[in-house]
């Protein structure tokens, strides 16, 4: 399989295009008054444009574009980009490019001694080429487990190859890949699979925002895309006190379709503009909810995270997933003197209980260290038990299901969803699965097992929105042997105070812990 670059040409009224959309490579009808013909290039790329794909440009026809005053980009990264002719007035609009993130090829050179590079990280979509030229040597590519087992349903290139030759991969899903050669003894490759950048659009229209929330991860980007040219930039707001003013400081910007964000970090981000004045219901009505546009934004959530510390053990001390995930042991908010490593133990009940696990299928991380951590992608199914030597007497467990089987995720099920509320509005959430327990934020952080700060929903005693501002409810349910659910995020509630004399104060009920809550759901095999 070959790479293939694409190339269009904008004209100066061209507007915003969606990531991934092809485009015909036209050219603006003003430069088509040529006295002279097309030259071979342009035939040839008018011809493979019939069906909406764009070839590479050869020397002569991108001599031909640039004297006709055409631009041509090939984006190598997402990237949302404005083009302006020089010296245009303002009132002529721009053109802006919408790329998103597309699968980049990576080679590894297999030489007469290993692997170059040894270890590997790309994107999900990314395709990794192995390589190998020289002709005293032959080799093949094969997956094998993180202890060296040839895996029969992963990736492999076959028997052993003369050289030169080549074998390509796709990576679609985040976790680590561990590999070997026939040809060389000894010797195992990895490539860690992470998630893609993703670019989000916004569809500003008559009736308003959408979508909205936007949920994003962190290095993602959002471009907000209007039917019309619009010369005001978006502006992110910290308290709904700011909405008035931040719609008449918005920056005046060239005529564009679309304004955009990055975000490096996680957190909620709400956003308004002038240009977001004509939408809402009541236009008359600077302090409409409709008005704003927030972005939830959370960290990657690539694999399973357990802490681990020596007061509390493994949190959450139980897990579920599907065989080809992975788990992240994180100890790196653990007291700085505490050393801990991860060690593949027999369970409680066994004959040697806690004892180091024997066999070719066992695993640990080595030493122990201090403030560290350690990824491992379980490539079979059944029932794990781990122990570290910085938590004497505490074990965790891993139960790795053979196919997917994810707990519903809740829902609110009360009258109100979202929008403007008043304070002490009571909100009900709701599993499908009786045996679950929700668990749930305020503050637009993901209610990860892991995470301080989640509490656990109590069906008696629903929730009350007590404090005025954004809220935004986000939940998960959990449910034994089943994976957690998706992430639940709820609309954007904006809390007013009704100046009814509800208490803005949280409420002082006692709150389950989340680890005994959990504890309910997931208590172990022993």
């Amino acid at each position: 399989m070959a790479s293939r670059q694409t190339c269009c040409s904008w004209s100066s009224t061209s507007g915003c295009g969606g990531p991934g959309t092809p485009r015909r490579c036209r050219l603006p009808s003003a430069s088509r008054r040529l006295d002279s013909p097309w030259p071979a290039g342009v035939a040839q790329l008018r011809e493979g444009c019939e069906d909406g794909q764009c070839q590479q440009l050869d020397d002569s026809a991108q001599e031909a574009f640039a004297s006709m005053g055409a631009l041509m980009v090939t984006p190598s990264h997402a990237a949302i980009q404005h083009f302006k002719l020089n010296n245009a007035p303002n009132s002529l609009a721009s053109s802006t490019l919408i790329a998103a993130p597309g699968p980049r090829n990576h080679t590894i050179t297999i030489t007469e001694t290993g692997f170059e590079p040894k270890k590997l990280s790309v994107c999900s979509g990314d395709l990794v080429w192995w390589v190998w030229q020289r002709p005293d040597r032959l080799h093949n590519v094969l997956q094998v487990s993180p202890e060296g087992r040839p895996l029969d349903d992963g990736f492999q290139s076959g028997a052993l190859t003369d050289p030169p030759c080549a074998f390509m991969h796709r990576f679609e899903r985040p976790g680590l890949y561990h590999y070997i050669s026939e040809g060389l003894q000894g010797v195992v490759g990895s490539v860690q699979c992470r998630s893609a950048c993703r670019v989000h659009q916004v569809q500003v229209g008559a009736t308003g925002l959408s979508p909205d929330p936007v949920v994003a991860t962190v290095n993602d980007l959002v471009a907000w895309v209007f039917r019309g040219l619009r010369t005001h930039d978006v502006v992110n707001i910290a308290a709904m006190g700011d909405l008035m003013d931040a719609q008449h400081r918005s920056q005046g910007l060239t005529p564009r379709r679309c304004m955009e964000r990055a975000f490096t970090e996680a957190g909620v981000f709400n956003f308004t503009s002038r240009a977001f004045l004509q939408l809402g219901a009541n236009k008359e009505a600077p302090m409409d909810e409709s008005r704003i546009s927030s972005v939830i934004v959370s960290d990657a959530q690539d694999h399973a995270v357990v802490r681990l510390n020596a007061s509390s053990g493994f949190f959450p001390s139980a897990v579920t997933i599907v065989k080809g995930d992975s788990v992240l042991w994180d100890w790196g908010d653990a007291p700085e003197f505490e050393e801990h490593n991860i060690v593949n133990v027999n369970p409680p009940n066994s004959a040697a209980p806690l004892s180091t696990a024997n066999g070719d299928q066992s695993f640990n991380s080595g030493r122990a260290s201090r403030r560290g951590s350690f990824l491992y992608t379980f490539t079979r199914p059944g029932m794990f038990c781990v122990a570290s030597v910085g938590a004497p007497g505490r074990c965790g467990s891993v139960l790795v299901l053979p196919e997917p089987d994810r707990t519903p995720a809740p829902k609110i099920v009360s009258f109100h969803e979202g929008g403007t509320v008043a304070m002490g509005t009571v909100v009900r959430l709701e599993c499908r699965d009786p045996k679950a327990v929700i668990l749930y934020t305020m503050d637009g952080s993901p209610p990860l097992l892991h995470r301080p700060g989640v509490k656990v929903y109590q069906t008696w005693e629903p929730l009350k929105l007590r404090r005025p501002g954004i809220v935004f409810i986000r939940a998960m349910a959990v449910a034994p042997n089943r994976q957690p659910s998706e992430i639940f995020s709820s609309r954007r509630f904006w809390v007013v105070d009704s100046g009814a004399g509800e208490d803005a104060e949280e409420s002082e009920a006692e709150e389950e812990p989340v680890a005994e809550a959990v504890g309910r759901v997931e208590p172990g095999p022993w």
